[in-house]
């Protein structure tokens, strides 16, 4: 049984946010929901935070990580909570549910955890590590700033050990600071996991790029790929792992500029193509939008 879980977010009116969780049955596509919203709960009602999945003992969790929302019914020690002047709260709390017995608990920080932080990446490279980057973190003076840092986390049940990798001041192959991108982790059975960022807000436009970032080297490079595809925002990014060699990354939905200007049609799914060489190196082989993917001739490469 395969499910997709929601927790917490906006829902459109008057500001409130939530601490729900809701599942879907991918099978038969029915909702139900695991957690009401509960504002006397110790957890944050809050949106743009992040959320993996992992497994303990046969027993699947959800780590919820940061946002910010409604006032937090109990501040909790060993995180961060910022009053904006706008009247939101910002903080960088950490929520674990376990998923068999319906509980919450709270994990202990140990290492460079991230200040405050919102519309940040989080993907789980296995069942005990995760990589995060980018976002708006927030200071104890409210400033927020559009960061370029990652994190590799450390997972038990109990714990979450945080490692801050900064740009190097001699390295200039580096994404600039942003947040609401999209990414994807690609594992393709090798050591050498590697994560794929595209597009976001800076504090003046619309981002219009995409990297992979190797997670054992700790190093950034540039991927080639047509604006339709990372000149957006608020999208996601889902893979596809085709062979050991290639990769199919999908790009959906998402907004063009701060006027907020939906993807419009054939862009709103795109599909880029990316193989490996002998040396393992990334680069982009054909892309195409919804138009190009239902083209016969593609079809018959991959039948």
């Amino acid at each position: 049984m395969i499910y997709c879980i929601i927790s917490g977010g906006y829902c459109g009116h008057d500001g409130c946010r939530h601490n729900s969780i809701t599942q879907l049955d991918t099978i038969s596509l029915q909702w139900r929901e695991l957690e009401a919203t509960d504002a006397t709960r110790p957890v944050m009602r809050r949106s743009g935070s992040g959320m993996i999945s992992f497994e303990h003992d046969g027993v699947h969790h959800l780590l919820m990580i940061g946002g910010f929302g409604s006032k937090p019914a109990v501040q909790l020690p060993h995180y961060k909570y910022i009053k904006a002047p706008n009247g939101n709260w910002h903080t960088n709390e950490h929520s674990m549910y376990n998923l068999s017995s319906r509980k919450w608990s709270n994990p202990s920080i140990i290492g460079q955890c991230t200040l405050p932080a919102n519309n940040f990446i989080i993907e789980k490279i296995n069942n005990t590590r995760a990589v995060l980057f980018g976002g708006v973190e927030t200071d104890d003076d409210a400033k927020d700033t559009r960061t370029n840092n990652i994190y590799i986390l450390e997972i038990s049940i109990s714990t979450v050990f945080w490692e801050c990798i900064k740009k190097p001041e001699a390295i200039d192959q580096w994404p600039v600071g942003r947040y609401a991108h999209a990414s994807a982790i690609i594992i393709t059975g090798s050591d050498c996991p590697v994560l794929v960022i595209s597009g976001g807000l800076d504090e003046n436009d619309t981002l219009d790029d995409c990297w992979i970032f190797n997670i054992t080297q700790h190093s950034w490079i540039k991927l080639d790929v047509p604006h339709s595809v990372s000149k957006r925002y608020a999208h996601s990014l889902s893979v596809f792992i085709m062979s050991p060699h290639c990769v199919w990354i999908i790009t959906t939905g998402g907004y063009v500029d701060k006027r907020w200007t939906l993807v419009t049609n054939p862009n709103i799914v795109m599909l880029t193509e990316l193989v490996t060489n002998s040396r393992g190196e990334w680069t982009v082989g054909d892309t195409l939008d919804t138009n190009g993917m239902n083209n016969e001739e593609y079809k018959k490469k991959y039948q």
